[in-house]
């Protein structure tokens, strides 16, 4: 998602990208508690905060604190061993109904380095932990523990059951003999829900690797990312083993996220031209990889969305509280559909092909290694011209000082390999025209969620109308002949 649109309750954010994202979404303003059911290996114990009281023993959960916007299963990780020298796996997190409180279900694998320090807690079966401290909305979480400590497996949730940690490690050590007789030195998750896991997995020989799954029906990643990285290895984590029961994947450890370590670096300017390498190598496989479920971002259908969503975005703004922010986005919506022709007929002339359009093309998603990038995490890609994936990794890279000492550099080379097509002049003209089209594939990717949730959802209004503004705002600054009607 875009820096700029802010999503502030977990009633805003879709559920299936809560489930890859697995952000601690809540309503507090720094941090959201955390009820811990952790679970021994064998499902036979759960740990349990144990105080003397006159009455007797007071029996509850442990509670962690999780910092807002934070990847919820990394936090919970790194809290437990921290806390109590113990090492485990988050299965999942439930979030209530007010979005103030998490409960985590987690799984011990092994004692950490440190000498575990669990003073005050007791390892008590499940009927021993009153009601009470298990307690959520609809009673939910009570029937799952008693499924979980049993041993059995709810459907469709394969992350959701003990022992599947275990199950991945053999799994990994078979398709990567190098490892067989290596000692799992640790293991980094940063995703952890039933259906949706993001884990790297560090041995004792220094080989690193990387798990991906999105067991959802009918999700598309999984076969895309398969067949991206059949088509263009050069370009993506290399793949050395996956399951399609787990609709999941191993790749290799391919280097470093962009952090403030690279910028300013000069090898960071080298994502310009592999983006572009990248693109012209797909050009010719646009049709065929439609087929595999990408989004279309190419002219038409983006206008089709501005045509379906544009009574959406206008009546977010007529319920602005503001009526100066109000009159002043009507007047640009009010001109949207021919604003937007004329931008598509400029980009047109620069005969650019139709090419992979990454999505979500920020920070996290550039891997550097050996002064050389590749690309990761396909969920959002596209089809569509060539120049929206620059502009998406502009608009992330702007909304970072330090990243964006390096945008000029990556833009340079971007276009010096596009050079055949385009001059410095008729690329800066793009640049101030594509970003409209950028904010459309934006929506695009979306408009199923916003159409059926509009009228069960009204903090629809607030999302719409922020990029309604940058709509606008593109419109104004981006210098796109138009002329607005109020």
């Amino acid at each position: 998602m875009f820096p700029a649109v802010k999503l502030e309750s977990p009633a805003l954010v879709p559920a299936l990208w809560q489930g890859r994202c697995a952000l601690a979404w809540h309503a507090g303003p720094h941090e959201v508690s955390c009820r811990l059911v952790l679970v021994s290996p064998t499902g036979q114990r759960i740990l349990a905060h144990c105080a003397e009281r006159a009455t007797g023993t007071a029996i509850s959960l442990p509670r962690l604190s999780i910092p807002r916007w934070s990847r919820t299963a990394a936090e919970i990780q790194v809290s437990i061993e921290a806390r109590w020298g113990l090492r485990a796996v988050v299965m999942d997190c439930f979030l209530d109904s007010q979005g103030l409180e998490l409960t985590a279900i987690s799984e011990l694998i092994e004692t950490s380095n440190v000498e575990p320090n669990i003073q005050g807690m007791e390892w008590l079966p499940l009927a021993d932990i009153p009601a009470e401290a298990t307690r959520s909305p609809n009673d939910t979480i009570r029937p799952l523990l008693a499924t979980l400590t049993a041993r059995g497996i709810p459907n469709d949730s394969p992350f959701l059951r003990l022992g599947w940690i275990k199950e991945l490690l053999d799994w990994v050590s078979s398709v990567t003999p190098r490892n067989r007789f290596a000692r799992v030195n640790r293991i980094e998750q940063l995703n952890a829900t039933a259906q949706c896991a993001l884990l790297k997995i560090q041995y004792s020989n220094g080989l690193a690797y990387w798990f991906k799954a999105v067991a959802i029906p009918d999700d598309r990643e999984f076969d895309l990312t398969l067949r991206l990285s059949e088509l263009f290895p050069e370009f993506l984590p290399a793949i050395v083993g996956s399951r399609r029961d787990w609709q999941g994947w191993i790749m290799r450890d391919a280097g470093f996220t962009l952090d403030g370590a690279f910028f300013p670096n000069r090898s960071v300017a080298e994502i310009g031209a592999r983006l572009a390498k990248l693109q012209q190598a797909s050009s010719s496989h646009a049709g065929h990889l439609l087929t595999y479920g990408l989004y279309d971002h190419r002219f038409p259908a983006l206008r089709d969305t501005i045509l379906e969503l544009l009574p959406y975005l206008q009546e977010a703004v007529r319920s602005s509280r503001t009526d100066k922010a109000a009159y002043t986005l009507r007047g640009g919506l009010g001109g949207l559909l021919p604003v937007f022709e004329s931008a598509c007929e400029r980009l047109r002339k620069l005969n650019l092909p139709d090419a992979l359009v990454h999505g979500d093309l920020n920070v996290g998603n550039v891997l550097m290694a050996n002064g050389s990038c590749i690309f990761t995490d396909w969920a959002e890609a596209a089809i569509g011209n060539p120049l929206l994936a620059i502009d998406q990794l502009r608009m992330h890279f702007e909304q970072n000082p330090r990243a964006r000492i390096s945008l000029p550099g990556i833009s340079a080379l971007y276009c010096r390999q596009w050079g055949v097509d385009l001059s410095e002049t008729r690329t800066s003209d793009a640049f101030h025209t594509v970003r409209l089209l950028t904010l459309t594939a934006h929506l695009s990717n979306r408009k199923q969620w916003i159409l059926s949730h509009y009228e069960q959802n009204p903090g629809l209004q607030s999302y719409l109308r922020s990029i309604a503004t940058q709509m606008v705002a593109a419109i104004q600054h981006d210098k796109i002949p138009h002329k607005l009607t109020a």
